[in-house]
């Protein structure tokens, strides 16, 4: 009778230990990959939402600061071209009608309850930054064709266009863990020359608009909004350099000037701007120092959603007034 003998071979308890430790460093491998991976996928998005924002959207200001004072009106002491809180029908509203019966020496021209609360104004509107508030930017155009304002609306021809661009608080598109998030936003209406009664802003067709509403979303996430006003002492086509030479007022220190104050021929306006959607921790600085136009070392307001999870970008812009250029 033949015996055999049958022999199970196996590994090795050294070899089994080598494989479980080669297998667990291509795991931890594939892991960091994949966190790399989503960490660089959600920067992406954040960076895209604030992209898309300045190439879309910051356009459409930047357009209605350029087009401002188009229709303004000369006075016996100045050219329709300059443009300051005396000029009728001036690009930057800073003066309003008190009454139908006032003449039109105003900047804006029409009836509406509290407009001392709605022209260009400094430090206007809430902000997420320390120490500081966001300014308010009102502008006005004529238009002699039918066109859009910045809201969208449909807008006949031979009418003046008045746009508010102002940050507010904005709850509808409020997402998971924010508190209070705040967006730049414009708030637009129109009205004719020849009528100075409360219903200046209606429509032919009965439509009633208004510049003091809330308004639609431009930017979707601001934590400020800065506005300095570039004006020069010419009063008239002026071939002196000297008096062509532009200086930069923030809001509340140009309408401190007295009147009438300098010509205005430019607006500088100044943006933090951060994304939608949060980034993972590391990412964004935990003591993030942001400097907008004349304003330096500004830091996050604590307390008020304004967490340091999330991409912030400062915006900044210089637009000439070419209807102020005369």
């Amino acid at each position: 009778m033949n015996s055999q003998r049958y022999f199970e071979q196996g590994f090795t308890l050294i070899e089994l230990m080598i494989s479980i430790t080669l297998g667990l460093l291509i795991t931890a491998a594939a892991v960091q990959m994949l966190i790399t991976s989503s960490r660089s996928s959600t920067a992406q998005q954040a960076g895209s939402s604030m992209i898309g924002d300045e190439v879309f959207s910051l356009p459409i200001l930047v357009e209605s600061i350029r087009s401002s004072n188009y229709g303004a009106k000369a006075k016996a002491s100045q050219t329709q071209y300059v443009m300051n809180e005396t000029t009728p029908y001036g690009g930057i509203v800073l003066s309003t009608l008190g009454a139908a019966t006032d003449p039109a020496t105003q900047n804006l021209n029409a009836i509406v309850a509290s407009a001392a609360n709605f022209v260009t104004k400094g430090a206007q509107q809430t902000s997420n930054i320390v120490g500081q508030r966001s300014d308010q930017l009102t502008l006005q155009r004529f238009t002699d064709t039918d066109t859009i304002d910045c809201q969208g609306n449909s807008v006949p021809a031979n009418r003046y266009i008045v746009e508010r661009y102002f940050v507010a608080q904005d709850t509808s598109t409020n997402r998971a863990g924010e508190v209070s998030p705040l967006s730049l936003r414009c708030s637009a209406g129109s009205y004719t020359a020849a009528d100075k009664t409360v219903n200046s802003f209606k429509l032919p067709d009965g439509t009633v608009t208004s510049f003091t509403n809330s308004g639609e979303m431009l930017i979707s996430r601001v934590d400020l909004f800065r506005v300095l006003i570039g004006a020069n002492t010419s009063t008239t086509v002026s071939t002196q350099p000297a008096q062509n030479q532009t200086r930069f007022y923030s809001v509340a220190d140009y309408t401190a000037l007295a009147s009438p104050r300098p010509k205005i021929v430019a607006i500088k306006v100044g943006i933090i701007s951060r994304s939608e959607n949060p980034v993972n921790s590391g990412i964004a600085s935990a003591d993030q120092v942001f400097n907008v136009l004349d304003l330096s070392g500004l830091k996050l307001s604590s307390g008020s959603g304004t967490s340091t999870n999330y991409q912030r970008d400062v915006i900044e812009k210089t637009v000439m007034v070419r209807n102020a250029r005369g």
